[in-house]
């Protein structure tokens, strides 16, 4: 099954399922990943065992503790920069255009 026809709670326990066996493919221990990455306990084994929704934090400390966390740069593939003196800005955000509409008076 395609993970975009999954729901929520099947994408979250897939992912938790996933890392589990990519932690034991790098020969990590649970203890490992707590420790380098500076997760709790409660919260690594709520996203691995359970498939738990966690905050965004720890899913960061998680990924620190693998060793994976510049793996999020490509998620968004997209080049990030602030713009320079005199530059303009970035798009940011995109408006729905206004259509301008003509009222024609009929007599």
């Amino acid at each position: 099954m395609s993970i975009s026809l999954m729901s929520d709670e099947q994408v979250l326990a897939l992912l938790g399922e996933k890392f589990d066996k990519f932690r034991l493919s790098k020969g990590l221990r649970d203890q490992d990943v707590q420790s380098s990455g500076g997760v709790s306990k409660d919260a690594l084994h709520k996203f691995k065992n359970q498939g738990g929704n966690i905050t965004l934090v720890n899913f960061i400390k998680i990924l620190r503790g693998t060793g994976e966390l510049d793996a999020l740069d490509t998620l968004f593939n997209v080049p990030v920069s602030l713009p320079k003196e005199g530059e303009e800005k970035s798009v940011s955000r995109i408006r729905k255009k206004k259509i301008k509409k003509t009222i024609v008076w009929k007599e």
